[in-house]
């Protein structure tokens, strides 16, 4: 009898805790919120990486209190596995170096697949041929990838979540919206195949611009996180960068001359200019009662009259505002001995390239800034 009740009793606790969790298709445990798998509950509020790292770089984030990196898995080989496509060896191991490191200090890590070419042939970030994205032989390359990743990190618990592509670029019409839609989700079913508890990161179209949030489709998964990249208005953000027809000697907030190519359309920009390019982001959440975390944000340090500070307070503003956690882009690019600063928040806005060395670091009023935020945490 007494065997009886304390099985009865085992089966409601089981069932109670069951209650509020779904199950994938194949039987793995979901949370039913990003809040109660690897996300977590609080707020959170990071900064983007790609490369190698030291263990002294990563105390320096300890010491400012970030609580997750974005890694930027970049350039992935891909090499047929036993059970479908895997990653070659040595791309493996820069992942697990990182994580290595960040378990160190207790940082969480986002792997974001950064480089879509492996799957979606075409440039590093732009991949526009339809048929890439409707190829059936791709799309499974890419879940099948992500379910061997996910079968090789489902117990790591300092991984934060997976982030299934970094600013998709399927072709801007009906067709390539959904393609991208159909992969999410595809990608969600592999990897719920093998993880329930990790969390999942979604993107919209478009290089994940705040405009077409509306286009992307909550994927029915419950523990999902879903991103969009704040880099309103380019001609701002990445001004003197050639390849995007950006003119150098843009200030913020004022007048800014918006458009690709003559005539452009002289725009005030401002914090409220901000507040409507992420208007379907805010539509978005409230639709799908979702959690949106900024994948990337930033602006160039060389704005002109330290414009980019202006500009990372007024889009920091707006975020916390919302509700949404954020990830900075990005940690010392410095490092490499290249004079390149171009959104390092460790060196003036008005230094020049000669001046950007490891050495020459220093805590700028965007480095303040951002410390602020992170360590400022009172429960948010």
């Amino acid at each position: 009898m007494k065997n009886n009740i304390m099985l009865r009793v085992v089966f409601v606790l089981f069932s109670a805790i069951a209650a509020s969790y779904g199950q994938s298709p194949s039987g793995v445990v979901v949370p039913d919120s990003p809040d109660k798998g690897s996300w977590g509950g609080a707020r959170l509020r990071g900064i983007n990486i790609y490369g190698a790292f030291t263990p002294k770089d990563f105390q320096d984030l300890k010491a400012w209190k970030v609580d997750h990196v974005r890694y930027q898995m970049v350039r992935p080989k891909l090499v047929k596995g036993i059970d479908g496509w895997e990653l070659e060896a040595k791309f493996k191991d820069a992942i697990d170096a990182i994580l290595t490191l960040a378990e160190a200090v207790d940082i969480k890590v986002i792997l974001d697949l950064h480089d879509q070419s492996p799957f979606f042939p075409g440039d590093l970030w732009k991949s526009e041929t339809l048929a890439n994205w409707e190829n059936p032989e791709n799309r499974q390359k890419l879940a099948s990838l992500w379910k061997w990743l996910a079968g090789i990190y489902k117990d790591r618990r300092i991984v934060a979540g997976y982030e299934i592509l970094n600013e998709p670029a399927p072709p801007r019409n009906e067709r390539g919206y959904r393609a991208l839609n159909e992969i999410n989700k595809e990608v969600t079913k592999a990897i719920r195949e093998v993880d329930g508890w990790h969390t999942i990161i979604v993107s919209g179209p478009e290089y994940s611009r705040p405009a077409k949030m509306d286009m992307l489709e909550a994927t029915g998964d419950p523990n999902t996180v879903y991103t969009f990249h704040m880099y309103e208005p380019t001609e701002l953000t990445h001004q003197g960068v050639t390849w995007m027809n950006a003119p150098a000697g843009v200030t913020y907030p004022g007048i800014i001359p918006l458009g690709w190519n003559e005539p452009r359309t002289p725009t005030m920009v401002d914090k409220k200019f901000l507040s409507e390019k992420m208007a379907a982001v805010a539509t978005f959440r409230k639709k799908y009662n979702a959690r949106i975390w900024v994948g990337e944000f930033s602006c160039r340090r060389v704005a002109p009259a330290n414009s980019a500070y202006a500009w990372i307070k007024d889009a920091l503003e707006l975020f916390e505002a919302e509700g949404w956690d954020w990830c900075y882009h990005c940690f010392r690019e410095d490092r490499y001995g290249t004079g390149n600063a171009t959104f390092g928040i460790e060196h003036a806005w008005d230094a020049k390239k000669e001046e950007i060395t490891p050495e020459t670091r220093t805590e700028t009023d965007r480095l303040r800034l951002l410390k602020s935020y992170w360590q400022n945490r009172a429960g948010k």
